[in-house]
């Protein structure tokens, strides 16, 4: 009978796949609250401005979802290649682009000014950034701890 042995994956190997579990992860972490948090204010949307409202409310959580992923996956993309700092301005410079520049847009489109997208949108990017430092923080916190054993 052979016996089996034991072959260790390289530390690149072990670490893209980590990497690969926290994008996944928080994405779906970040999906998920963002779906509770639009189920909760669904209510209020619907009460003040009917339809519409709802309408508003649905864009304004996708455009903060569609932001929040997209500094989440940067941040983390950035956290063991460029320094922590850098990546954490870079993912919050995009997460802040994109509903910005939906303020911008909906100024330009009365009926969703109107409905308060404006109001969901400050709701829903709170929201988003609450959570997104929420689950970035042990990630910044690990690579703390492998830059200052290792520098």
């Amino acid at each position: 009978m052979k016996k089996a042995t034991r072959v260790s994956a390289p530390s690149n190997d072990l670490s893209s796949r980590s990497l690969g579990y926290r994008l996944i992860h928080g994405t779906l972490l970040l999906v998920a609250l963002m779906v509770v948090s639009f189920l909760l204010a669904s209510p209020v949307a619907c009460m003040t401005a009917g339809s519409a409202g709802l309408v508003a409310s649905g864009i304004a959580a996708a455009v903060c979802t569609l932001a929040g992923i997209a500094g989440f996956v940067i941040s983390q993309m950035c956290l063991h290649k460029i320094d922590v700092f850098s990546g954490l301005v870079l993912g919050v410079g995009v997460r802040m682009f994109l509903p910005l520049a939906s303020v911008f847009l909906v100024l330009w489109h009365r009926p969703l000014l109107e409905n308060g997208m404006i109001y969901y949108l400050l709701l829903y990017y709170l929201i988003m950034l609450f959570a997104d430092t929420a689950i970035m923080l042990p990630s910044i916190a690990a690579s703390h701890e492998v830059q200052r054993t290792t520098g």
